[in-house]
């Protein structure tokens, strides 16, 4: 039975975590202090959090508390069937190792001999739904009979963690998805073409059809030089583009191009050069922003300060 100051000190443990959880938002600082709280709940030095990598069956660890460098974020544990890791997750319960010189169940990694690892519990944290996230790991340099009051101790952590976990999961998915949104809300601002290695039309991505008005079935297949002005045309400039690119690697793009209704737009950008791991030209990607809103902005400037220089240089011949 536990006693009155320990139980004291479980709580006390408990409530500070709660209060850490409900304040942070980052996994690593919330894994980091839920075995720091662990470690000094139970009186040991060595806690640890181990996450699940199921591409590679093992365990990281993800977080702890008394490690040497090296171990946390770095260290691994084979999760086959020799490891008490493996076993507490299947089993879905907690496991107590007492003294590991006398366990023949499990094998143990190298790095918990070397920190001198005696006893341990290896209690499996899980996420919604029961499906397991990994660990909470408490390790002891002395042999020492978890009880029961530690076990419940160590499961409500965990029962604690699971929520906290899948929720900032969720909350960086989300954020990541959010990201990839607003690349795509910004490319929408650019035209982005690819083409083969006979200037073809292969890809029409980002804001490609929005800003020149073909549409991707449209333009895929057609010459690069259908959004070239008639004049630039006729002046050669496709063909001279596209051998500056295959010489140089890129090309400046700075130019009025034609639109699918005949309108003109301005596109500020580049041509560059696609290779093979041979260097072998495969193509191009042409990538520029629509400027023409700038552009008339500028001609309009430049055309109210010439009014005004000849509404100037008139008044001086009149006065």
């Amino acid at each position: 039975m536990a006693s009155a100051s320990q139980t004291e000190r479980y709580q006390h443990s408990l409530s500070q975590f709660g209060d850490f959880v409900l304040d942070h938002n980052g996994l690593d600082d919330i894994l980091n202090e839920a075995c720091r709280l662990v470690a000094q709940g139970l009186g040991v030095d060595l806690a640890k959090v181990i996450e699940i990598d199921r591409s590679s069956d093992t365990g990281l660890v993800r977080a702890g508390v008394g490690w040497k460098p090296g171990v946390v974020g770095e260290a691994r544990i084979n999760l086959s069937e020799t490891s008490s890791e493996a076993f507490a997750i299947a089993k879905s319960e907690p496991v107590i190792t007492q003294d590991i010189s006398c366990e023949d169940r499990f094998e143990f990694p190298q790095f918990l001999i070397d920190h001198g690892v005696v006893a341990m519990v290896n209690v499996p944290i899980f996420l919604s739904g029961r499906v397991p996230y990994g660990l909470l790991q408490v390790d002891s340099r002395h042999p020492r009979a978890f009880g029961e009051h530690d076990v419940q101790f160590l499961k409500t952590y965990a029962m604690i963690l699971g929520p906290a976990i899948e929720r900032l999961k969720t909350a960086s998915a989300l954020k990541v998805s959010d990201e990839r949104l607003q690349l795509i809300e910004n490319a929408r601002a650019y035209v982005m073409v690819i083409c083969d290695p006979e200037d073809r039309i292969t890809a029409w991505l980002g804001g490609a059809q929005e800003i020149l008005g073909w549409s991707s079935d449209e333009a895929i297949g057609q010459p690069i030089s259908m959004i070239f002005t008639d004049e630039d045309r006729a002046a050669g400039v496709p063909a001279n583009e596209l051998s500056e690119v295959r010489k140089h690697g890129t090309s400046a793009d700075v130019r009025w191009h034609r639109r699918q209704d005949g309108s003109q737009v301005y596109l500020d950008g580049q041509t560059i050069a696609i290779r093979d791991q041979q260097g072998n030209f495969t193509g191009s990607l042409k990538i520029a922003q629509d400027v023409t809103e700038r552009m008339q902005t500028e001609a309009a400037l430049r055309e109210s300060e010439e009014r005004l220089r000849q509404f100037g240089e008139a008044t001086q011949d009149v006065l």
